[in-house]
């Protein structure tokens, strides 16, 4: 069987990718501001979460936003200051990333499970479902599970990326995906590649950089 290759015309990480990392100061991530009029008004300011922890999955959906409406990122190498624009759009995005808590919880249901249960996801569900959005030329978000616990506090260590093509070759069980990942900005050659065992029984990843990937999901 030959080996089938396809990529979304006109997504590259260099192109339509941000160009700054996904490194940010430790600052709140969400401030909500409250004005209650009257004759005394009362002004209540909600904070939480902190962008140093990161905003992969803001980052990610935002890039596909500037890229589905036809306009380039911004060509700047720093990332926006909190409380600029772009920073609070994409911490807006971060918020959708995690669909209204439901990504969390598939996160933390893949890393307390064990490696067959993580593989079958990845074979059954999120390879299919990042194939049919690439054949219908739009790139998929990506879920990276990078560790086995079952402590939620270690959910931060997962990360979020955009597979933009596909090179598979089933007669031999491998798959390789290109990333777009916020954490290596301008880098067109990172790649999610899988590997299925002869006895289709287990599954291994491979990944250009250095965090080992356990699993993925299609968010």
């Amino acid at each position: 069987m030959a080996i089938i290759e396809r990529t979304v015309p006109g997504f590259l990480p260099s192109v339509a990718g941000f160009h700054f990392p996904n490194r940010w100061p430790s600052a709140p991530a969400l401030k909500l501001d409250f004005r209650v009029p009257g004759p005394v008004p009362i002004g209540l300011t909600l904070t939480g979460g902190d962008a140093a922890s990161g905003l992969c999955g803001g980052m990610a959906l935002a890039a596909l936003d500037l890229w589905l409406a036809g306009e380039a990122p911004p060509p700047g190498t720093n990332p926006p200051a909190p409380g600029s624009p772009l920073f609070r759009h994409i911490v807006r995005r971060q918020v959708d990333s995690l669909g209204f808590g439901l990504a969390v919880v598939r996160f933390f249901q893949a890393q307390a499970s064990s490696p067959r249960s993580r593989a079958r996801v990845a074979v059954r569900d999120a390879w299919p479902a990042v194939r049919r959005s690439i054949d219908a030329g739009r790139p998929a978000l990506l879920g990276l599970v990078h560790v086995a616990s079952a402590d939620p506090r270690r959910l931060v260590a997962n990360h979020q990326v955009v597979a933009y093509g596909y090179e598979l070759d089933a007669a031999a069980g491998r798959l390789a995906l290109p990333i777009y990942d916020p954490n290596h900005p301008d880098d067109d050659a990172i790649r999610l590649r899988l590997t299925l065992s002869p006895e289709r029984t287990a599954l291994t990843f491979e990944y250009g950089p250095a965090s080992p990937v356990l699993g993925m999901l299609a968010l």
